[in-house]
């Protein structure tokens, strides 16, 4: 979905959270999707769970983040298919790094 779509400027929340992750060396990929972006967190070589902002997100219009995939935290596959929408950078960023600190605790 590359160019297809005019990038909205309006959505600084997801890239706050993008350098939230940079500063703590937390794996991740950024890239565009539609008007906005998603976010991938990465463990173990996978993708573990991924946000997106863009204009059919839950949250978009406030600035606000959607989490998709939080499967990893229940153990749960229902999870799988499930959103929490209006979510800040700072609490996803809690999430993806309490767990990948406690991955790292593990290696």
């Amino acid at each position: 979905m590359k160019g297809i779509f005019k990038l909205n400027p309006d959505y600084q929340e997801i890239l706050k959270l993008d350098s939230m992750l940079n500063i703590a060396k937390i794996p991740h990929i950024r890239h565009r999707m539609f008007d906005g972006w998603k976010i991938a967190y990465i463990a173990d070589g996978k993708v573990i769970s991924d946000v997106v902002e863009h204009m059919g997100s839950y949250g978009h219009e406030r600035d606000l983040i959607e989490l998709m995939d939080f499967s990893f935290l229940t153990g749960q596959q229902k999870d799988k298919d499930e959103v929490i929408g209006y979510l800040s950078a700072y609490e996803i960023f809690k999430v993806w790094n309490n767990d990948y600190r406690k991955r790292k605790q593990l290696l």
